[in-house]
């Protein structure tokens, strides 16, 4: 395999945030007798070999969600956590879609390629244990809990360090959140992830720093109030509806942006979402 693949950049004592291709993000937290291991991006890379330079403690690798740029890198690990309504996707990882992804997003931030396909991670058969709200793992010096986040997929979960103060979101909420339905993502309605964010904001006394696996990284939490603000104002019919369009299929920008998916206003949160796809199904 290609070396020199990934990075790492030490976030605070004992967590690292690793950047792989595509310049997706995973965060491994390290405590006195086991390791956490939070997504392994695209799956383009050692990433074990990468992560065992780091820590030789026994390492727990979970998901924040289903995504090809999340869990790409799943099958060299032995066993993996992840919330149930996400196992199935996970399982059946799209092989072109993650090699589409990254060059994509090195082409478009004019990033030379410095891998070839056989660094790309395969597998069909994994060990897998489910993840629920307040599930914790107990690293020895400290414990992550599981905050069930669902919206851009059913099974989307956050995870909190109550001793550092943070909140490790994946693309639970940020200013590009992908809410349309399409052939990669199965989200909520606005109406189901509106609930989602009400449940994430109980926690916002819990942290400081909410840290996301795209972009702007360290990003403010206020970003969680604004969200709830804007899936009121899509419901409600006043937010900006923007037509735009997300892997070929037509969707709606829910608030003006510059090309750099920074909003006009000031503020940071974003949906894209479909028309269809604002209020829960009615039985």
């Amino acid at each position: 395999m290609t070396d020199n693949l990934f990075e790492a950049q030490s976030i605070t004592d004992n967590v690292h945030r690793i950047i792989g291709p595509g310049q997706v993000y995973a965060y491994l937290i390290i405590g006195s007798e086991k390791a956490l291991l939070l997504d392994t991006m695209c799956g383009i890379g050692d990433l074990k070999h990468f992560v065992e330079e780091f820590t030789d403690l026994p390492l727990y690798v979970a998901n924040t969600h289903s995504h090809h740029d999340h869990c790409g890198g799943n099958f060299q690990f032995e066993k993996v956590f992840i919330h149930p309504a996400d196992k199935e996707q996970m399982i059946h990882l799209p092989y072109q879609a993650r090699i589409d992804y990254v060059r994509g997003e090195e082409e478009r931030r004019g990033i030379p390629c410095r891998w070839n396909e056989q660094d790309v991670i395969c597998g069909d058969q994994i060990e897998t244990v489910d993840l629920h709200e307040g599930f914790t793992f107990d690293l020895g010096d400290c414990t992550i809990e599981v905050v069930e986040a669902p919206g851009h997929t059913y099974g989307s979960i956050c995870f909190l360090d109550r001793k550092r103060r943070l909140m490790f979101g994946g693309d639970a909420c940020n200013c590009n959140t992908i809410l349309a339905p399409s052939s990669v993502c199965v989200p909520t309605t606005i109406e189901e992830y509106k609930e989602s964010m009400q449940h994430l904001y109980t926690y916002i006394d819990e942290f400081d720093r909410f840290l996301i696996c795209h972009g702007e990284w360290d990003l403010d939490k206020r970003c969680i109030s604004e969200m709830i603000e804007l899936c009121d104002e899509i419901m409600e019919g006043k937010d900006d509806a923007v037509p735009g369009e997300f892997l070929g299929h037509s969707v709606i920008i829910a608030k003006q942006r510059d090309e750099e998916m920074n909003r006009y206003d000031g503020k940071i949160a974003n949906i894209l979402y479909a028309k269809d796809h604002i209020f829960k199904k009615k039985n």
